[in-house]
């Protein structure tokens, strides 16, 4: 009797918490907490977060795009893991990237010290994003992205026409584009004018297609730090800045420095002497 009593508590537990979801489509209209309790919150349909209004994502907790969905934050989002327990972002199509992930506007920017320290507004620490179309989106505004992992999205993170950001100590895998911007953009309509004050620095870029590619003809870029970053075995270049018939206007401050591991620099010794 004791066995079987043991034996039924423990499959009303299991049952109870394998199926803890929350689905989640339109907009949110007032500061909202999401937890690993209430995990996996389902994004049903596009989502937006209001001006005025912080959503705060707790660790543990993991988030993912049933669809083709966007999520718009004109609010800011407060997402911070830890190293034990990250927050995970993904769509359920493994083989299909889906899902226009996070799209930050100017309402929901960070506030970054002159050293790219980070000081409040939008953040991502200790959080993943795997399978999507594109992961990160800003315009018009900036964001700390920080000891965060992006695998296997067509694009990861994008800037357009940004504010002051930082992107540090992350892993970027298997990706199509680790960072990409482009002139012009047919489908959101948000143009750039300029790509300025971003700070990309001791990130882990490897196996990806692309690790960092800024598309800009005719267009503005400055205070472009790229420093202190690894890559390995992508298949092009580590960062491409041109775009266009004319490229674009490198403006000051734009700085590209890349470790090369001991066993990279003999490989590229070995093929300078073949």
């Amino acid at each position: 009797m004791k066995h079987f009593l043991l034996l039924f508590l423990t499959a009303s537990l299991f049952t109870h918490f394998s199926f803890a979801q929350t689905n989640v489509s339109g907009v949110i209209s007032s500061n909202t907490t999401w937890t690993k309790s209430g995990s996996p919150y389902n994004i049903t349909g596009n989502t937006q977060i209001s001006v005025g209004n912080v959503l705060t994502i707790e660790p543990g907790t993991r988030i993912v795009f049933n669809g083709d969905y966007s999520f718009k934050a004109l609010g800011n989002i407060i997402a911070i893991g830890n190293n034990t327990d990250s927050i995970y972002f993904e769509t359920n199509s493994p083989n299909t990237k889906i899902g226009k992930g996070i799209y930050i506007r100017s309402t929901a920017t960070a506030l970054l010290d002159v050293n790219y320290g980070y000081i409040s507004g939008t953040i991502f620490k200790y959080a993943s994003f795997k399978y999507f179309s594109r992961g990160i989106y800003f315009y018009q505004s900036g964001v700390a992205i920080q000891n965060c992992a992006f695998y296997n999205n067509d694009i990861a993170i994008e800037p357009r026409s940004n504010l002051q950001s930082v992107i540090k100590n992350s892993i970027f895998r298997n990706n199509n584009y680790g960072l990409f911007t482009y002139g012009e953009d047919q489908t959101t309509g948000d143009n750039v004018a300029c790509i300025q004050n971003i700070l990309i620095s001791d990130n882990d870029f490897s196996e990806n297609s692309m690790p960092i590619s800024i598309g800009m003809n005719q267009r503005t870029v400055k205070n472009f730090k790229v420093t202190k970053n690894k890559f390995y075995k992508n298949s092009n270049i580590a960062v491409s800045i041109g775009g266009g018939g004319y490229g674009p206007y490198v403006g000051e401050g734009v700085e590209i420095s890349i470790i090369f591991s001991l066993k990279i620099l003999m490989q590229l010794l070995l093929k300078c002497i073949i």
